[in-house]
């Protein structure tokens, strides 16, 4: 057997051979080096029905494998729904900080315009005093 290509060869087991120790080491070599065998049954309804050793696990795991990558999925839809309000979020905090700014340019505008305007007093008042003295002088000559 070892110099069969077992993967590449079915092997048919009659279920109606007695269950001998020779049966089970067939079996187990036939499973070691990975070959297909195939269990025929006669089914009184369907007839002759060949099945493959392990079909039924496999088909399980298949079943459930499926499952959780079903479970899966959902999961990263979740996520990237989390990601997607996470990001509109953001988009309006970086709105509400574009608008801090606006206002913070216009607070700056407001102060400066301000100071101009302390300025300006300033020198209207330097004017009239300096007006108010000149007067008190010309009273004083005449």
């Amino acid at each position: 057997m070892n110099k069969m290509h077992t993967e590449q060869t079915v092997f048919i087991i009659d279920p109606s051979l007695p269950d001998t120790l020779e049966l089970e080491f067939l079996k187990k070599t036939l499973n070691t080096y990975g070959a297909r065998a195939i269990y025929f049954t006669f089914d009184q309804q369907y007839g002759l029905i060949g099945s493959l050793s392990g079909i039924r696990d496999s088909m399980d795991k298949l079943s459930s494998d499926t499952k959780k990558m079903a479970n899966y999925i959902k999961d990263i839809a979740n996520n990237m729904n989390n990601m997607a309000t996470d990001m509109k979020d953001m988009s309006k905090k970086l709105d509400q900080l574009e608008n801090l700014k606006t206002m913070d340019n216009t607070l700056v505008s407001i102060s400066k315009n301000i100071s101009e305007m302390n300025n300006n007093i300033s020198i209207l008042v330097g004017l009239q005093s300096q007006q108010a003295q000149n007067r008190q002088a010309e009273q004083k000559t005449d």
